[in-house]
Order: structure tokens, then sequence, then C-alpha cells
């Protein structure tokens, strides 16, 4: 099955209101540019119509879609590729994530007069200003807007001549030539996944590992996304699937309660060091693929507590996520043979688009 019949593409559209207006000295009624208002108010030529918390919602639930995205499929082609077997769960999650933010983007509507009253009466000297940039709800409702588009990519059919730019048509041999392009987008895959990987694996790391001699086990919660993004997604690359083995392995060897620390813990700063490593994950299945033992291997040189800076501005929600004490299903281990059998990108005929 080539690496294309695996894949959908999804192409994801969220627009929101930027909740701005176009700002000039004139508008402001002062004539030294010291006078102007404050940065609460305007920044970069703009005066802010609204409190900007207003608009956070959106702008999570934007970033909850992309992410989900993210720990699943792959940046490809202007959207994301996700395993076929995963998009189903996608659909529910986006759909879901559009039907809220469409709810409170009706909500906004509502009492959008009422945002832009409070706002000015929360800067009075400048209240000309705001109450000015008013714009109708109905306009500003237009500008928020969440769509998501499945589709697939296919060859052009053979009974489908292609046009040169001078309207002939391509003799067959032409019409048969790869698409370079998009075969250098499937040939970039694996390096693509690899790349995604060791900056999942390198943002666990600084939040969560550096500088601590002990951790729980919902610090295993990042690693266990990146090993489920890595399975669904073995495919593109047949050094995926011993780097999964590896992390399976590790998993599987560390206490089902409690604290993590010790040797469990060192075991676990190797494999972050491997996987915060595009190149050295790379090279690491490969050795694999080569005969080399994963469980000695994962034993790699990896910098001492001592040399570790400790980190003491991480987001303490951050931390609380991690921290928290909790018990995780150990994972299977994978067996090569239950793993989707690797597929290389195979030449295929010029890209078409459907839904």
């Amino acid at each position: 099955m080539k690496t294309l019949d695996r894949i959908i593409c999804i192409g994801l559209d969220v627009s929101i209101w930027s909740g701005r207006k176009k700002l000039a000295i004139e508008d402001t009624g002062v004539n030294d540019p010291s006078e102007l208002p404050p940065a609460e108010i305007v920044s970069l030529g703009n005066k802010k119509v609204v409190n900007p918390e207003d608009l956070r919602i959106f702008h999570t639930l934007k970033k909850r879609a992309e992410r989900h995205l993210d720990d699943t499929g792959l940046r490809f082609l202007g959207g994301w590729g996700i395993p076929d077997e995963k998009f189903d769960e996608a659909a529910i999650i986006l759909d879901g994530l559009k039907a809220e933010f469409q709810k409170e983007a009706d909500a906004f509507e509502s009492r959008f007069d009422t945002a832009v009253q409070s706002w000015a009466e929360q800067h009075p000297a400048w209240a000309h200003i705001i109450l000015d940039a008013q714009e109708s709800r109905e306009k500003v409702r237009s500008k928020f807007r969440f769509s998501w588009i499945p589709y697939r990519v296919s060859g052009v059919r053979d009974s489908e001549p292609i046009k040169d730019s001078d309207n002939a048509a391509m003799d067959k041999g032409e019409q048969e030539g790869e698409p370079e392009p998009l075969i250098e987008e499937l040939q970039n895959l694996g390096n693509r996944l690899f790349t995604e990987i060791a900056d999942s694996a390198q943002g666990a790391w600084e939040k969560t590992f550096q500088g601590r001699d002990s951790v729980t086990r919902r610090a295993l919660s990042p690693i266990k996304k990146m090993l489920e993004k890595l399975k669904g997604l073995a495919f593109v690359d047949p050094k995926v699937v011993p780097i999964c083995e590896c992390i399976t392995s590790v998993l599987n060897g560390l206490p089902k309660t409690g604290k993590i620390e010790g040797r469990d813990l060192m075991a676990l700063h190797g494999l972050l060091f491997i996987l915060s490593d595009s190149e050295k994950m790379a090279a690491h299945g490969q050795a694999i693929l080569d005969g080399g033992d994963p469980n000695e291997l994962v034993w790699v040189e990896v910098p001492s507590l001592e040399e570790q800076i400790l980190v003491s501005d991480v987001d303490e929600e951050v931390r609380e996520e991690f921290d928290h004490d909790e018990s995780i299903d150990t994972v299977p281990l994978i067996s090569s043979f239950e793993m989707p059998p690797p597929v290389r990108p195979e030449p295929v005929q010029p890209a078409e688009w459907f839904f």
C-alpha cells in the first residue's frame, strides 16, 4: 500500500477577529507622541477595541485543534497528514471544538456592545478613541470562523492528458513523469516526524525532567503521546519501528506506581537524550535495524544532575499537571510484526485533490 493511501490530509481554517482598529495620531487628539494612550490600549499603530481577555478563549480553541493534529499527524501540504485509522477520533475532536468555537462566537456577539463599553469605562481618558472604532455586532461576528476539511491526495488518471504551457497535450511518457515536489514531500516525511518528535522530547525534558532527581508517573504522559504518534506513522520510515520498540521497552521496565528515580530515571534521561535529537533518533533506529541491542543502546551518556541547570521558571500549572502522582497502565511491548509494514515513498502521478 502506498504511503498516500494510508494518510488522510486535514486542512484547518480558523479566523479570529483581532479586536483592533488602525489608529492615526490625529485620532487621539494629542500632538506630543509621549502623550499617546498606554500600550494596554494602543500598540503598533492599532487601538484595542475590547479587552484582549475577551478573545482568549478563541485562541485557546485554535491551539487545542492544532495540538491534537500535531500529536496525531505531521505537517503536510499546507495542512496535516494523519494516519487513516486516527481520522474518526480527529473528526470527533475537531467537530467538538468547532461547535464550542461557534457557541463562544455567538455569545461574544450578544455581549459585544457591553464589552466595548466596559473597556471604554476602564480607560475613561481614552474612551472616545475606543467608542469611535466600534463596529456592528454582525460585522464582528462574520470575522470568526472555524472549519476543517479532510481530503486525500491521488494521482491524475492516465486518461486525462496534461497540457503544457502551449496547450499541447503531453505525450504519455511525459505524463507519467514523477511529480518531484510531491515525491520530495513524501520522502521527507520520516525526517519531519523525527524533527517533530525531537521538539516534543526537548519540551518534555525542559518542563519536567531537567534538574530533578525524581518524577512521578504523570511525567510519562508526553512520552506516551510521542509513542502513539510514532506508532501511527510508522509506515513513513522503517527506522520508526525500532524507536517505538525502544520506548516501549523503557516504559515497561519502570515501576507501576510511585516515584521514578535512580536507575529508572536515568533510563528515561537516556531515552529523552535520543528522542530530543532527530539525527540521533534516526541513527539509533538504524543501529537497531543493523542488529544493535535496543536495551544497551538506550544507556547513552547524558548530563549528570550536577551538570544540569535547575529550572525555576517553569509555569506552575505545567508542573502541577506533570507532578500529579498517577498510575498509568504499562504500554504493551510492540513487536515489529505487529506494526504496520514500513512503506517507502513510491513514485506517484501528478496530484489532484478531492474531498
